[in-house]
């Protein structure tokens, strides 16, 4: 897993490298509120807020329409470093320092685009404010606005989240008996909140969506020989573009969207073949070492040699990369050797709710600093008494997952460091047989005919024709998780009597044994239990 997620991490980056840099955004503007208040004569002071990313670039603009009779005056703009100073004509091709500090309207036939530079580049708030004349005008049936605050495309940022609020001066708040709002281009609501008109997205804008707002007063709210009259057009029919064709709207704004979105749809598909060539060729690899691990493990002869001298680290390390154990397991085998080593006893009592339990002999712990580390957590786990329950251990493990973590970190480390003490690795990280030197593969061989033996134990002790020192091939069988193959070959081998006296009470510890990290991890991940199953991906 580490291999692919290196690989992956590797070719996604290459395919950011190659990307069109327009892909992602530059520029963005990820809120703008926008206020608006509403003069008697119909015109309007416009404040906006924008909050805004940019890493390249020299200017953020936004278009607007005069719809013929439209004036934009009186730009201000400023953001954490103070004014910006309004020129009087904005050049677009100016560079970066050119147009630092400084905004601009650039007016034409059409309409006009409101400019201000990129003064320092990251993350940013701006204050713009500008005067629109003639907004509100006067209609043969009432007077009112249709405007486009947000426009389909806005240079190459699009805002994310916008909200803006319309109200007017005189002493003047709105109500629904004297306005009607509509909007239009985007996903939103609208209301009058303490007689301001307040409109906003409840959807980001993206591509191809505007911020529209239409509103239609009562006649006597604002002076209307002060209003820029349109004579005899009725401004209901203004609420019907709404209805009609979606160009004719966009023509009354001359904004058209047109982006050409081929290049986006190559690139994507592009990535999506990428992607897939990826993992194909992860999976044809992992195939190819899965099949590599298969022979390897075919070939290896059964055998009881215990391997890596009784050091159950590395046997567990070495393992795990080819299957042959469960992450996790080694916590159980670990414990299972302290049973053997008698400095913990396994019993089986009818006089506890708990009828299987650990003893502690603290006397009886060894100078192995790993082993000292285990029996410490047990202790504390037992709460002193030196008699440890399964639920103590559960409890424990819930409340100090990180300490179980640290100390199984400390058991993978130990590993490390014999293997390359041994001169079994090529390298300080072990990822599978091509890290192993020639002694590293025989001794996982050995490993492998370890697993073996106690995966057919029945078979196996027949044919040795005598008994085996079953305590200290249990470890393994809990490793391996074989413990169920293990017991079956026991029973054959020995007593009834011997089983139920010697045999059982340790069983089942081993047995349980599996379940510990599963009840450490369920505790602490939300009921998703990790329980190791058989462990060996070459059935």
């Amino acid at each position: 897993m580490k291999l692919k997620g290196i690989v992956v991490g590797v070719i996604f980056a290459a395919v950011l490298m190659f990307l069109p840099q327009n892909i992602f955004a530059d520029l963005s503007v990820s809120k703008m509120d926008i206020y608006v208040e509403l003069n008697d004569d119909g015109s309007a002071d416009v404040t906006q807020y924008w909050s805004t990313y940019a890493n390249e670039g020299d200017e953020f603009s936004i278009r607007y329409s005069n719809n013929g009779f439209l004036e934009f005056s009186d730009l201000y703009v400023t953001d954490k470093s103070g004014s910006y100073f309004p020129v009087t004509e904005w050049n677009h091709d100016d560079g970066f320092t050119q147009k630092a500090y400084k905004c601009g309207i650039v007016n034409d036939e059409e309409g006009c685009d409101i400019c201000f530079g990129i003064s320092e580049y990251g993350v940013n708030d701006y204050t713009i404010s500008f005067k629109i004349a003639n907004l509100v005008g006067s209609y043969y049936d009432a007077d009112g606005f249709l405007f486009r605050f947000v426009n389909s495309e806005m240079s190459d940022m699009y805002p994310t989240t916008v909200t803006c609020h319309i109200s007017t001066g005189h002493a003047r708040t709105f109500d629904k008996s004297v306005c009607d709002v509509r909007q239009y281009g985007f996903e939103g609501t609208y209301a009058i909140e303490d007689g301001v008109i307040v409109v906003k997205t409840t959807n980001d804008l993206f591509y191809d969506s505007n911020f529209t707002v239409i509103v239609k007063f009562n006649k006597s709210l604002f002076s209307s020989s002060k209003l820029y009259s349109h004579g005899k057009d009725v401004f209901i029919d203004y609420y019907d573009f709404i209805e009609a064709d979606k160009d004719y709207l966009d023509a009354y704004f001359n904004d058209y969207f047109e982006k050409d979105t081929s290049g986006l749809w190559v690139v994507a598909i592009t990535i999506i073949i990428m992607v897939l060539a990826v993992f194909g060729g992860i999976s044809l690899f992992n195939l190819y070492r899965n099949h590599k691990i298969k022979v390897f493990y075919e070939n290896a002869p059964v055998q009881e040699k215990k391997a890596s001298k009784g050091n159950i680290n590395a046997v567990y390390v070495l393992a795990k990369q080819i299957g042959l154990c469960e992450e996790g397991v080694l916590l159980g085998a670990r414990l299972l050797s302290l049973i053997n080593s008698g400095v913990v006893k396994a019993t089986l009592s009818d006089l506890h709710s708990d009828k299987l339990r650990l003893e502690l002999f603290p006397d009886k712990i060894g100078e192995n600093d790993l082993d000292r580390k285990l029996f410490e957590l047990l202790r504390v786990a037992a709460d002193g008494d030196n008699l440890l329950q399964p639920r103590e251990l559960k409890r424990y493990g819930a409340e100090h997952f990180e300490d179980i973590e640290h100390y199984l970190a400390d058991c993978e480390d130990d590993a490390m460091a014999y293997l390359k003490e041994k001169g079994f690795v090529k390298k300080n990280v072990y990822i599978g047989l091509e890290s192993l030197t020639e002694r590293g593969k025989k001794e996982l061989r050995e490993i492998c005919g370890l697993q073996k033996f106690i995966k057919n134990y029945e078979n196996c002790a027949k044919k040795e024709g005598e008994k085996c020192d079953w305590k200290s091939l249990l470890p393994y069988a809990v490793l391996f998780s074989l413990t169920a193959e293990f017991e079956a070959g026991i029973q054959e081998e020995y007593s009834e009597e011997y089983y139920e006296n010697e045999v059982e009470p340790i069983m089942e510890y081993a047995k349980y044994a599996y379940a510990y990290y599963g009840q450490v991890v369920e505790s602490m991940e939300g009921n998703t239990t990790v329980v190791p199953g058989s462990g060996v991906i070459l059935e």
